[in-house]
């Protein structure tokens, strides 16, 4: 276990606002960042995913397609104002359902996930490339014209350094991407209603404020920020938890309609999206829960 302080302002002066499966997050009075202090080693957050032991595991990830192919087209309807083909590297890419919409989008996808079963998935099941070692050792002379991760930043031990690295492997005029939470900017007590923050998985979590410096830091130039509140989706989530699915038989809907198997996955993957992506951009309520959809590109 190593002790560290707040990373942009290079002070502890912090409070703790989560305590979770004995690890404490404490929130910067300067900047807003939540930090794990003290948190595991480098090797130990390594070994964690090459061994499939974190708290979000290869099956939760294998099981969510109708969701992650809607949220991949979603995103890559956002990228494509940016972006329209080349070579694209996506950080943690789990099952590869956004590596195989990009795909048949136009793009060149390549992978790098720490996790050697997923790794193993999309070599396998979509006939992809995906490197199971760290984004700078990867794919030795290549660059990419775009580089994509989605709720990544939070598990990274050095965000600015891994941030550094993205701007090297880009090319002059490439395109990041990439989706994160806006929890260092949720009022202490409105954290209540995230039913879990994935201790030890997660090591971070930024403010807007955070996110400008961090892309500031690491030489990159702001585009654009899409902001969704997911306060309409964490309602869902309590509603559809409460909802009980006989074995056999089938699964009354928040619609109230009766659905049947996989079509009760699509259903909620379809509600949950409307919730987050259609209600939420209607509603970005500051200093409550959003998603932040951010573009940046490499400082000239």
């Amino acid at each position: 276990m190593e002790s560290i302080s707040c990373i942009f302002c290079g002070i502890d002066d912090s409070f703790p606002v989560i305590q979770e499966n004995g690890y404490t997050g404490r929130k910067c009075r300067q900047c807003g960042l939540i930090y794990v202090s003290p948190r595991p080693s480098r090797e130990d957050i390594r070994n964690l995913y090459e061994h499939d032991g974190a708290v979000t595991s290869s099956h939760c990830q294998f099981a969510s397609e109708h969701y992650k192919r809607l949220h991949a087209r979603l995103t890559l309807n956002i990228l494509r104002g940016y972006a329209s083909g080349g070579k694209l590297l996506e950080i943690g890419p789990g099952a590869g359902l956004f590596m195989d919409e990009a795909r048949a989008e136009g793009f060149t996808p390549y992978g790098v996930e720490l996790n050697l079963i997923q790794a193993d998935y999309i070599r396998n099941r979509w006939r992809l490339p995906c490197e199971s070692r760290p984004s700078s050792d990867a794919y030795p002379g290549e660059s990419f014209d775009v580089i994509y991760h989605c709720d990544v930043i939070s598990h990274l031990c050095d965000p600015s350094a891994e941030f550094r690295i993205m701007r090297e492997r880009l090319t002059p005029h490439g395109v990041l991407i990439f989706e994160t939470g806006n929890m260092g900017d949720v009022r202490p007590d409105r954290l209540a209603m995230v039913p879990q923050f994935q201790y030890p998985d997660h090591l971070f979590f930024f403010s807007t404020r955070n996110i400008e410096s961090l892309l500031q830091l690491s030489g990159f130039h702001p585009v654009r920020q899409f902001r969704f509140s997911t306060v309409p989706e964490l309602l869902l989530r309590q509603v559809l938890s409460r909802l009980k699915a006989p074995s056999n038989g089938p699964v009354i809907a928040a619609t109230g309609a009766k659905v049947a198997g996989s079509s009760s996955s699509a259903l909620k993957a379809r509600l949950r999206m409307f919730a987050r992506y259609r209600l939420g951009a209607c509603l970005p309520i500051y200093n409550h829960h959003q998603t932040m959809i951010v573009i940046a590109t490499p400082a000239q």
